[in-house]
């Protein structure tokens, strides 16, 4: 983001820089989470960069948290794949290197 006077730091990591296939550190691919009808994340995708400071903005209920527990191995997507480094994931399991803070950190199922 040059051309904003934004200069985005370079981060070095140990063992190597850690990149997707499109050499982001992490990349998010058509994430889905349902609970039962409700709809909580639909078809999300982004890929971040080492060393981007990302932030999530939306309205109560939006799938905020969720894309996050996700991310971070803490619930199961339905499906949509998430790579952290060179390491892709279709299922729940914590990733090394990724940290959620959230007042509200479950992905159990709602009735």
């Amino acid at each position: 983001m040059a051309e904003f006077g934004v200069v985005t730091p370079s981060v070095a990591v140990a063992g190597g820089t850690p990149a997707t296939a499109t050499g982001k550190a992490l990349s998010v691919v058509a994430l889905r989470k349902t609970y039962g009808d409700v709809v909580a994340v639909d078809e999300a995708s982004m890929e971040i960069a080492a060393g981007e400071f990302v932030t999530f903005l939306g309205a109560s209920g939006s799938g905020k948290t969720t894309t996050l527990m996700m991310i971070a191995g803490f619930c199961e997507p339905d499906s949509g794949t998430i790579t952290v480094g060179a390491v892709t994931s279709r299922g729940s399991r914590r990733r090394s290197g990724v940290s959620v803070s959230s007042s509200s950190s479950t992905c159990s199922s709602r009735t």
